[in-house]
Parts: structure tokens; C-alpha cells; sequence
């Protein structure tokens, strides 16, 4: 059997010493590349809190600030941020259950997981509005969850989990619920791309008995939860666009994978060695007690004072995990010295989950004395109980020593490993040519960072280019019943599987008039009649098409036409 070629994996490191820095990442091929990994790692050996990198001006999902600023930004009305919201779960989420209570949250949901259902997305939804100074509210319905907005002095119903909205008869005002109740062939007259119907969805609106209201956001929801994060010296965080780990959150119960889930890690590697940790150990989110560091000496990090009836003050190293993303698994890895046996000689460790407030569970214990080397799983630990999603926990490492002469107790080296669950939509990806990334943080001091970038690049053919000579363009009229939407292909359409077709009422062009009028037309043919009367008589339109090819790949958009009715 002829051997596969491995495809070429590229790097760039990028040294980083500024609060902002701004540097260009080139990738070749002639496709956007296959995005691998990206690694922030803290070389210096003061604390960086919050790094972050993005790429293009991308995806800046920190916080739900910055997520609905990228989402709004370029809207004047209610209206248009409204609906802009609602289409922000477009792509970044796909339908699978999340036993998680804080996958509402709108960072969790579209940061961490990339998943959930129709309940998650109308409350994560309902959310952003809020905080967009939107009233908003959320309903249970037969069957669905959606979300209400309220703007122009009315509701109007905003479905993320689709998503889409349905319009009334007048073809121009965006339906509530109530509307939809009293006239649910509203919803079976609007299909999506490719001539998708949602008829079967009307009979969800059309049973009122079991529609219930939540006019207050949810709590988890409104949750001020970032995907925040604290490297310590020697600790770097490494984010994958697939599964390296292969877990994911709530596997016991659910065992078949998510279609498509990352993970990342955070890996904590101190030289104890050669480094004084007591240097640059920081609470809370690394500590000793009643340690000492022996320089040249084994172990090297040891108890400082026997641990004796008239000296019983605890030893150990504390380790503090925290992130925004869902913890999924961690290891501790070790390796030490434990001269004495019996009482007061001891090298243990503890997973305390979501920090004191519950109670430890012991995981590992040292047996006998010498060296001691061992790797101990810590997801008994970081999550014993329920469905919940962990975000924090910490790793304690007990030391005893008796006191008697030449009895020690301590660690010459660690490494620990946390697995998160990270969303691949949600990651700062690279695409062919030169992308701009901006890294910053919220660090008050001097910083030491380094930012790998690595990606295998794609060849074979190019994306097709944008669709040119589009008619009608330059708001000519056309009749409203039935106007035909033509355009041409620059390099032909043998290769072209599919378009995209966008018709608005706002001439940004970049939110759709209606479902109907969106989406992929599930041909390749460069025309698309539009049906249905949902183009009024007397209005001004804009449109604009994008083709894919046979390879999956998308085309840029095409310049906005316009035409009038």
C-alpha cells in the first residue's frame, strides 16, 4: 500500500513584551488553511492575567461586551441589532442537549461548547439583548423555546436556535408570538435556504395553553462570565481546532461525541529544580505553606518545619486552576522524595472543586519511602458530582515530614494538566494570505510571552471568486410579483455547487429582509426567481450572491445591487 504524504505543519512564534501587540501572520496555498493549534505560553516569570489573541478582527468573544459589540457594530436601529443577534448562533452553534446550567450563558454556549438546544440559545439570546439595552424575554412554547424583543414599540419574535424570524402579512413587520398564535400559517408559509419549509413548526406557535413567559433573564444567562484566564510563569495554554484529549463535558452520561468539539489545555511545567518557586508564587492562584527550597538538593521544594506534636502546621503546594472555558480532565504528574514512614511523613494529593468551599477529595497517596514518582488523574476530583460544568478547582500537595534528622519530604519536579472544551468557531483562525492579529491582556506589570500559531495550508484550486454582473444593480424597477436575480460567474460554473443569495431592506446588505430570502439556493444555476410577494411594491432592495465550489470552499461576497419595486 502506497504511503500517505503527511501534510506540512507550519509555525510562528511571536515574542510579545507590550500590552498590545500588533504582528501579520502569512499563509500560503491557495485555501484557507487547516487551523491546527494556537498557543499562548508565559516565558517570563511574572503573572499574565487575561491574554488575548485575535485574528482578523474576529471572533472577540471574550466577555458578552465584546461579543455583542462585533455583532451590532455598523447598526443604527433597534431593529437591525435585534436581528443581528439572533443570527449570531447562525453557524456557531448546531443542535445537541448540554447538561451544563451554565450553557445558557451566551460566552459558554458559543465559546465553550459550540452546542446546545433550543432553550439554551433563548435564553443565551435573550441575554445578549439585554445587555444590548434591549427589553427582551424569553418563552417556553409546545416544543420550542424562542425569544422575544422589543423595539419599534412592539415584540417581535427572534428564533436563534433556527434561526429566523417570520414576518406578517403586511410582509415588512417582524411577528411576535402573539401574531404567529393567532396566525401560525405565518410560519408555514417561510422556509429557509434551498427551499427548506417550516411548516412543520406551526403547529408550536398555534397550542397557546402551553406558552409560558420568563420576562426576567435568566441568572446563569446574565452571568458576567468571561473566557478569563491567568498564565503562571512556566504555564502556557494550548488551543486545538479538534479534539486532542477527546473529552468533552457530561461523556459519562452522554457517550456518543458532539459532531464537532475542541479541546485545549492548559499545562503548568515549573523547573523546581533550578527556579525558587517561593519567588513568584502568587495567591490565589499558586501558594506555599511551611515550604522551603533547597537549591541543588533533592527533593529541592521540601518541608520547612517537621511536622511534630509541638509543630503541626500544615505543608503544601496549592495549585489554582481557573478558566472560562469547561474543564474536562486534568493529570498531575510528579516526581519527589519521602525519606521517613509512618506518622507525620506524608505526600499526598487533594482536588478541591470549585475551590474551598466543598470538601477535598483525596486522589493519590504516597506508600513506603524513596523516590516517589507518580501521574494521577484528577477528573474523580475536579467534577464528583452531577452534570454541572467545573471552572475551577485546586490541586493541592500535602507534604509531612517528622522532624527527625535527615527525614524529608518533598517534590523535584511537576507538571499539571488541565483539558478544557473550547469551541473551534469560536477560535482566532487564520485564512490564506496576511492576517492582522492584535494580542492584549490586563496585566499591570512587565510580561514575557510567547504565541505560537500552527496550521497545514491547503492547495488544489482556488476558492471561487466573487460573482460579478449582477441584474438588476442599479435600482432600476422591477416588477414585485416575481423579479428574476441574474448574475455571472468569473470563472465559470463548472466547479460552482452551490450560491448564496441575500436580499435586504438596509443598504449595509448584511441582515436578510426575510427567511425566505437567504440562504443557499441548493444549485448552481445563476439565477434565483423570487417568489412569494414578500418584495413590496414601492421599496428599495439590495442584494448581493456568493458561490461555493465542489471542494466546500466559500467565495468572498459579491459587490451590493440594488433595484427598486
Amino acid at each position: 500500500m502506497a504511503k500517505v504524504p503527511e501534510v506540512k505543519l507550519h509555525r510562528r512564534v511571536e515574542r510579545i513584551r507590550a500590552k498590545k501587540h500588533v504582528y501579520s501572520v502569512s499563509v500560503g496555498g491557495t485555501r484557507n488553511p487547516e487551523n491546527h493549534s494556537i498557543v499562548i505560553e508565559n516565558a517570563g516569570r511574572t503573572y499574565v492575567d487575561n491574554p488575548r489573541v485575535r485574528a482578523n478582527g474576529k471572533s472577540d468573544w471574550f466577555d458578552a461586551e465584546t461579543m455583542i459589540a462585533d455583532t451590532v457594530k455598523g447598526f443604527r436601529t433597534d431593529a437591525e441589532k435585534a436581528i443581528a443577534l439572533c443570527y449570531l448562533f447562525e453557524g456557531t452553534r448546531f443542535q445537541r442537549a448540554n447538561a451544563d446550567r451554565h450553557s445558557v450563558n451566551p460566552v459558554v454556549l458559543l465559546g465553550s461548547y459550540g452546542y446546545g438546544i433550543c432553550g439554551n440559545s433563548a435564553a443565551a439570546q435573550s441575554a445578549l439583548a439585554a445587555k444590548a439595552g434591549l427589553r427582551s424575554r424569553y418563552w417556553e412554547i409546545n416544543h420550542h423555546t424562542i425569544t422575544e424583543v422589543f423595539f419599534d414599540g412592539g415584540w417581535h419574535m427572534m428564533d436563534a436556535n433556527v434561526p429566523v424570524f417570520y414576518l406578517k402579512r403586511d410582509n415588512w413587520t417582524i411577528a411576535s408570538l402573539a401574531d404567529l398564535e393567532d396566525d401560525p400559517d405565518l410560519v408555514g408559509r417561510t422556509s429557509l435556504g434551498a427551499g427548506r419549509s417550516l411548516a412543520l413548526h406551526q403547529s408550536w406557535y398555534s397550542t397557546k395553553e402551553y406558552h409560558r413567559a420568563y420576562p426576567t433573564q435568566d441568572a446563569n444567562a446574565m452571568a458576567d462570565h468571561k473566557l478569563a484566564f491567568v498564565l503562571k510563569p512556566f504555564e502556557r495554554f494550548e488551543r486545538y481546532w479538534t479534539p486532542v484529549a477527546f473529552k468533552y463535558h457530561d461523556q459519562a452520561n452522554n457517550p456518543a461525541a458532539p459532531r464537532r468539539y475542541a479541546n485545549g489545555r492548559f499545562v503548568y511545567e515549573p523547573d523546581l529544580a533550578k527556579a525558587d518557586p517561593l519567588d513568584w508564587l502568587r495567591k490565589p492562584h499558586a501558594f506555599a505553606q511551611n515550604l522551603a527550597w533547597a537549591k541543588g538538593q533533592s527533593p529541592a521544594l521540601r518541608v520547612d518545619k517537621g511536622q511534630i506534636p509541638v509543630w503541626d502546621l500544615a505543608s503544601h503546594l496549592v495549585y489554582d486552576v481557573r478558566s472560562g472555558y469547561s474543564i474536562v480532565g486534568g493529570r498531575l504528574a510528579i516526581r519527589g522524595r519521602k525519606t521517613g514512614e509512618g506518622e507525620f511523613n506524608e505526600l499526598s494529593v487533594r482536588v478541591i472543586p470549585y475551590g474551598t468551599q466543598r470538601e477535598g477529595k483525596l486522589l493519590y497517596q504516597a506508600v513506603g519511602s524513596g523516590e516517589i514518582v507518580a501521574e494521577i488523574d484528577l477528573a474523580p476530583g475536579i467534577q464528583p458530582w452531577g452534570n454541572e460544568g467545573c471552572y475551577f478547582y485546586e490541586v493541592v500537595v500535602g507534604m509531612q515530614a517528622n522532624g527527625i534528622a535527615g527525614n524529608v519530604t518533598g517534590l523535584d519536579a511537576l507538571r499539571l494538566e488541565s483539558d478544557v472544551q473550547v469551541a473551534p468557531e469560536a477560535l482566532p483562525a487564520l485564512t490564506v494570505g496576511d492576517n492582522e492579529i492584535v494580542y492584549t491582556d490586563e496585566s499591570a506589570g512587565a510580561r514575557d510571552v510567547r504565541i505560537v500559531h500552527v496550521w497545514r495550508e491547503r492547495s488544489g484550486g482556488e476558492p471561487p471568486q466573487a460573482p460579478v454582473g449582477l441584474t438588476p444593480s442599479k435600482k432600476e424597477k422591477v416588477d414585485a410579483f416575481a423579479p428574476v436575480l441574474e448574475w455571472k460567474q468569473p470563472e465559470g460554473t463548472e466547479r460552482i455547487a452551490d450560491y448564496q443569495i441575500l436580499v435586504s431592506r438596509w443598504p449595509h446588505c448584511r441582515l436578510p429582509h426575510c427567511a425566505n430570502l437567504y440562504g443557499s439556493t441548493g444549485k448552481s444555476v445563476t439565477h434565483f426567481t423570487v417568489t412569494g410577494n414578500w418584495l413590496i411594491p414601492g421599496k428599495a432592495w439590495f442584494w448581493k450572491v456568493r458561490a461555493k465550489d465542489k471542494a466546500g470552499d466559500w467565495g468572498p461576497w459579491s459587490a451590493i445591487a440594488s433595484f427598486r419595486t
